[in-house]
């Protein structure tokens, strides 16, 4: 089920909370309106949120793009997370509990929302961590929050395509 606005939803801890009232499911994506979910991203997360009880988000890696006519130019961070990580580099999946994903998130925002496949319970215990915050950390708080709830899986194939603004 795929809930849209009209007014695309503004950032920010009471425009989030309003669009719950939309959300009845026990688990819901975000995707931001210049991001693009390639194929099998759904499946994928869900794939990972799923296969263990521990686990209650899933974040997909994510490459830059400029525009849907541009190609590939990199993809967003993820060195902050091998560095923290108890994985090998070349597994498929990290999963990451509070110590590795502060330790990730010091330095860099290494996770980005358009790529977040959640439980609605934890994402709803999160919300409250952006309440008074940095709206440019959103992405770095939510995933921390997410990780004292319990372990993140972070599925190291990209499925999402972030638009790179000149600001970032």
């Amino acid at each position: 089920e795929y809930v849209y606005r009209e007014v695309p939803i503004a950032p920010g801890y009471n425009s989030i909370v309003d669009a719950m009232r939309y959300i009845s499911q026990d688990h819901l994506a975000i995707l931001f309106d210049d991001d693009w979910w390639v194929e099998n991203h759904l499946e994928r997360g869900l794939n990972s949120l799923t296969s263990s009880d521990q686990i209650i988000a899933s974040f997909s890696a994510c490459a830059w793009i400029e525009a849907e006519d541009k190609y590939i130019t990199g993809m967003f961070s993820q060195e902050s997370i091998w560095m923290s990580a108890t994985c090998a580099p070349i597994e498929d999946r990290w999963i990451l509990g509070l110590v590795e994903m502060l330790t990730s998130s010091i330095l860099s925002t290494c996770l980005h929302l358009s790529s977040l496949i959640v439980r609605r319970d934890a994402w709803e215990t999160s919300l409250d961590i952006i309440k008074d915050g940095n709206p440019y950390d959103t992405d770095r708080l939510i995933a921390v929050r997410l990780s004292t709830l319990g372990k993140v899986a972070v599925d190291r194939i990209p499925s999402v395509l972030i638009r790179r603004h000149s600001t970032q």
